[in-house]
């Protein structure tokens, strides 16, 4: 995923700027929502140059490894 570095490191706004007011429901719905949708604002795995320049090639490796290692 690009927006998740290969040591499991979220890049999420929030979750550099925790506070104890944050709800645990808010994080979740982002992470939620960047899983779905990932944004190309802040790209931070090893694939995040393919992902802002060649945005077909990394769908299509996404696609290879969610069938190679998701069944």
């Amino acid at each position: 995923h690009p927006c998740i570095t290969r040591y499991g490191r979220v890049n999420l706004g929030l979750l550099g700027n925790w506070a104890p007011t944050n709800k645990i429901t808010e994080v979740l719905t982002l992470i939620y929502c960047l899983l779905g949708d990932p944004t190309s604002e802040n790209p931070c795995g090893e694939h995040e140059n393919e992902f802002q320049n060649d945005r077909a090639a990394f769908d299509a490796r996404a696609r290879a490894c969610t069938r190679y290692y998701a069944t």
